[in-house]
């Protein structure tokens, strides 16, 4: 789970 700013990978916990 990444910041939807680094990459969309899987559902983002952290919006960073």
């Amino acid at each position: 789970n990444f910041p939807l700013d680094l990459a969309t990978v899987e559902v983002p916990s952290t919006n960073g």
